[in-house]
């Protein structure tokens, strides 16, 4: 009973956290059904006022865990004010960890002090670029550095490393650092431990091949700098890229195979306790400790204590217990992500997959198994779709086939990495093992890949959906065990409508999560940095995109366009317009099809096919896109492309532009027009002044039967060579829109732009991605323009 209450009250507590954190009121409501859940539960013989002292003391922890939750954001809020510019500071702090990416050497420090000129500020933890690799574990790092804050994300689906690392515990990072002096420990178990990782490590680059090697250096030890890129998406693809975190997976193998051979062993249940659980601790600094890990060791722990004492472990109360520890230390850490799937892959297996395969148990230990994996991978479903936009069709085959081999995969990893210390020619047999699996793991991901609709992009399901999916969910478990949660009754009749009750709920769940968003007439233009990328949508339902590409952003198809079309639920492009092919318009295009992103037509500019000298790049893309199965199309003036009530029209290259200037890429743009009612917007690609005089009569042409112009897309990233005083004046657009990078070479956009563009529509109506990010603009037959943006 005291266990029980205690998890209640725990519960409300984090809730209560969850709410100040999320800064969401769904967190009230979710509160108030428990609360009713816990007193619809209670014994109906129990006194009145001890139902009120339960719910004063939930309300009370919930309470608590509020204003917990309201100190951690309050105190991240001063933190970012005090990084909100880059600047000087003198800094100390202990070493607690260190890593290496791309041989470059980073420190973590914990219990850091910063101090500039004004003020001193106390934070968790800091990420420092030492330059030099020559300190060890536990030493205390006093130094000079310039402080820069994380960056937010800068469009829809985007990496947010502002919020990776606050919820990782981390609130800046430290570069050009000048040590100023270190005091270092006489001795430090992570220092060992460390080294001995190091040492590890390199056993298996000997034994194994680079990309094997970074997989076996991430899943044994947590070390992902050799990990290749391409290798990690084949995982997360296929729907394996939980093996690749450490998480209670891992410390479970590893923690039960120590103490159940202490205990074969003859070991006692203290001594196999203390022993196993010291050597499962020791494992997971090695491989960093983070939230997740601490999460698994920390239930372990509560295992083996269990044991020792000879109570009955409950893996719900250590759940719990777990939760409220890492909140208490850190309650930031209810956004990582690797802490949500933790919990909820734990929370899976004992709420629903464990009783799921009570309801069919009895039928062989092969659809035991099944049904097992299918809870599971059904619980975590949401999530999936959530964070990474899209959904393994066949990994819950995958996963039946491939879980049961980690044990041993990872068994000889550990073993033949430790006997790689003394003995090289014996490891390298070992790891012959850790070879073969891990091609067979690679070989099986690579298989499902290749099947029918391997990978179904769903787009980020809202968290409404999500919840109601869960209580679907949990209602068709509900009706599959039938009344008082017996698993058989004795009418066939009435053991097929339950499982057809269940499969209805189960169904009905899936259609609500992945069914589509209403679709609206709308354009995004994303922050790609020095480059262009922007999207359209029609309320027919149609996808287009203009250009896509960038000159600063490194992969900016695969780490900026692609998960803003994932993100959304754009499972592929109808047209996607080529402007011109410079290489920061058309790069991430590129990346898209080479990554297999469906795009049904690329459209050029008609006279861009024997005008411009750069035929190479053009000539590549389109390889490409006919090699994807993309056809290819050409606009010339006058064309039109219509989807509902959305009008694209080609207005740009002229006659007069194809001929006085052929070999100008810049000049030869595609330029459209898009009408919707009475809202016009103008593209115009990279042209300049010279041919801005000719685009104003087709223009004015165009727009003569719908009035003005609404929005313009400023050219050549707002160079002082575009955009003219007369293009402005003959054209007035409302809105301007500049797409660059921050601090770029090239000085865009212009001071005589800007000031040019103020004549014409104020100062608050030009929009520049480099300062606000993405922007959305809404637009439909009845309303005005709407402009919106990212964060």
């Amino acid at each position: 009973m005291l266990r029980r209450n205690l998890c209640q009250i725990g519960m409300a507590f984090l809730l209560g956290v969850g709410w100040k954190i999320y800064d969401s009121l769904y967190w009230c409501p979710a509160f108030a059904v428990y609360v009713l859940w816990l007193l619809l539960g209670l014994r109906p013989y129990l006194p009145i006022n001890m139902r009120k002292r339960r719910m004063l003391f939930w309300c009370m922890a919930f309470l608590l865990g509020s204003i917990w939750g309201m100190r951690a954001v309050e105190r991240q809020k001063n933190i970012q004010d005090f990084l909100a510019d880059a600047k000087e500071i003198e800094f100390q702090g202990e070493i607690y960890k260190k890593e290496k990416k791309a041989d470059q050497p980073i420190y973590y420090l914990r219990d850091v002090i910063l101090r500039d000129q004004k003020e001193q500020m106390t934070c968790s933890s800091v990420i420092l670029y030492p330059g030099s690799d020559d300190e060890i574990i536990g030493s205390i790092y006093i130094g000079k550095a310039r402080i820069q804050a994380f960056r937010q994300a800068r469009n829809d689906g985007n990496f947010d490393e502002l919020s990776y690392y606050e919820s990782s515990g981390i609130a800046a990072k430290l570069e050009e650092t000048a040590k100023i002096k270190s005091i270092v420990p006489r001795f430090c178990l992570r220092q060992v431990l460390y080294d001995l990782r190091g040492n590890m490590a390199r056993s298996y680059e000997n034994w194994l091949p680079g990309e094997e090697s970074g997989v076996m250096k991430t899943l044994a030890l947590g070390e992902r700098d050799g990990l290749d890129a391409e290798v990690k998406s084949l995982y997360q693809m296929a729907g394996l890229s939980h093996i690749l975190a450490i998480s209670g997976l891992h410390i479970s193998v590893v923690g039960m195979a120590i103490y159940n051979f202490l205990r074969r062993r003859g070991t006692g249940f203290f001594t196999a306790g203390i022993l196993a659980g010291s050597l499962v601790v020791s494992y997971g600094i090695l491989c960093g400790m983070g939230s997740s890990t601490k999460r698994a060791v920390f239930m372990y722990g509560i295992y083996l204590l269990a044991n020792v004492l000879g109570e009955v472990y409950d893996s719900g109360n250590a759940l719990m217990l777990a939760g409220i520890v890492l909140v208490v230390q850190d309650p930031l850490c209810m956004k990582n992500t690797g802490v949500i799937f933790s919990f909820v892959a734990v929370l899976g297996v004992i709420s629903f997959a464990s009783p799921l395969v009570e309801v069919v148990k009895g039928k062989g230990k092969a659809v035991d198994a099944f049904v097992f994996s299918l809870g599971l991978q059904l619980f975590t479903l949401p999530l999936v779709a959530r964070f990474y936009y899209e959904i393994p069709l066949y990994s819950i085959v995958l996963n039946l086939v491939l879980l049961p081999l980690l044990g041993l995969l990872l068994g000889c990893g550990l073993i033949g990495g430790l006997v790689g210390l003394f003995w090289q020619g014996l490891a390298g047999k070992i790891l012959t093992i850790c070879h073969v699996l891990l091609y067979f793991y690679e070989w099986m991901a690579d298989l499902t890949l290749r099947l029918p609709g391997a990978r179904q992009i769903v787009g980020a399901p809202a968290w409404g959906r999500i919840f109601l999916y869960y209580g679907l969910l949990y209602l068709g478990l509900f009706l599959l065990k039938g009344k008082n949660g017996r698993t058989k009754e004795k009418k066939k009749e009435k053991v097929g409508r339950r499982y057809g009750q269940a499969l209805l709920c189960g169904l009905f769940g899936l259609v609500f999560l992945f069914c589509p968003k209403k679709t609206q007439n709308q354009m995004v233009m994303l922050d790609v940095g020095q480059g262009d990328g922007i999207y359209l949508q029609s309320s027919a339902g149609d996808h287009f995109f203009i250009d896509g590409g960038s000159t600063d952003v490194t992969k900016v198809g695969t780490y900026r366009i692609l998960p803003f079309l994932k993100y959304h639920g754009i499972r592929k492009i109808d047209y996607w317009f080529v402007s011109h092919t410079d290489l920061d318009h058309i790069n991430g295009l590129q990346e898209c099809l080479e990554r297999g992103y469906e795009i049904e037509h690329l459209v050029f500019a008609k006279a861009q096919k024997e005008g411009v000298e750069d035929g190479d790049a053009m000539e590549k893309l389109i390889q490409t896109a006919k090699k994807q199965g993309s056809q290819i199309l050409y606009m010339e003036v006058g064309d039109r492309l219509i989807s509902g009530d959305l009008r694209l029209q080609c207005v740009g290259p002229t006659q007069a532009i194809s001929r006085d200037f052929a070999a100008d890429c810049n000049a030869m743009s595609l330029c459209l027009l898009l009408t919707c009612g009475d809202f016009q917007g103008l593209f115009t690609g990279d042209i300049a002044m010279d041919q801005e005089a000719s685009l104003v009569a087709e223009v004015q042409s165009a727009l003569e039967e719908n009035g003005t112009l609404v929005f313009l897309k400023v050219a050549h990233h707002g160079s002082k060579y575009s955009s003219g005083e007369d293009f402005l004046d003959a054209l007035a657009p409302k809105i301007a829109l500049i797409s660059c990078g921050k601090n770029n070479s090239y000085g865009h956009p212009g001071k005589e732009t800007l000031e040019r563009l103020e004549d014409v529509m104020g100062k608050d109506d030009i929009y520049i991605t480099m300062d606000a990010g993405q922007i959305r603009i809404l637009f439909d037959q009845e309303s005005p323009a709407q402009v919106k943006f990212a964060k």
